[in-house]
């Protein structure tokens, strides 16, 4: 049991449709992102931005408000199920570096922290080693630029979620 717990990984894949500032200044923008969890909680991140071309890259970090706020909400706290796919699915995490092409010219961004909210799974799969569900999500995401304003991008969508291991709710 305890090797099947430590091995738990969880991948996550988000498309959606977006806007970098707002709807009524710039084109919507297609979001793809991925990300790879331990034990669900925390791991890599990168995430692009195509609108029909390529907006950006960057990659970052990621983990579960669990992580952040686990000792003062525990997740084994939480009545209800619905609200622990929630709070373990949704995520805090940040962009260390993004390039982007903004007025066709290379823009980086070296901070760009972001918040993801998750509605409760749907899923096609799922026993106590394995899962495949799906998610609403929305993102919201603060850009700080070099050499020009900082500013704030979103989306909403569909996440598609892959885990093997040990599963918390």
């Amino acid at each position: 049991m305890l090797l099947l717990y430590m091995s738990c990984i969880f991948w996550k894949n988000n498309i959606g449709m977006g806007y970098l500032g707002h709807p009524q200044e710039s084109t919507p923008e297609l979001h793809l992102s991925s990300s790879f969890r331990y034990l669900h909680i925390t791991g890599p991140s990168a995430h692009l931005h195509l609108a029909p071309e390529l907006k950006s890259f960057s990659a970052g970090w990621e983990m579960s408000p669990a992580l952040l706020f686990g000792s003062w909400i525990p997740i084994d706290e939480i009545p209800s199920r619905n609200l622990r796919q929630i709070y373990l699915l949704s995520a805090i995490g940040t962009d260390f570096f993004t390039i982007s092409t903004r007025k066709d010219k290379p823009v980086i961004h070296w901070i760009s922290p972001y918040l993801q909210l998750h509605t409760p799974t749907s899923c096609t799969v799922q026993t106590r080693e394995r899962m495949i569900c799906f998610t609403g999500f929305g993102e919201v995401q603060y850009h700080m630029l070099s050499n020009e304003d900082n500013n704030i991008s979103w989306n909403v969508g569909l996440s598609i979620h892959y885990g093997i291991g040990f599963f918390p709710f």
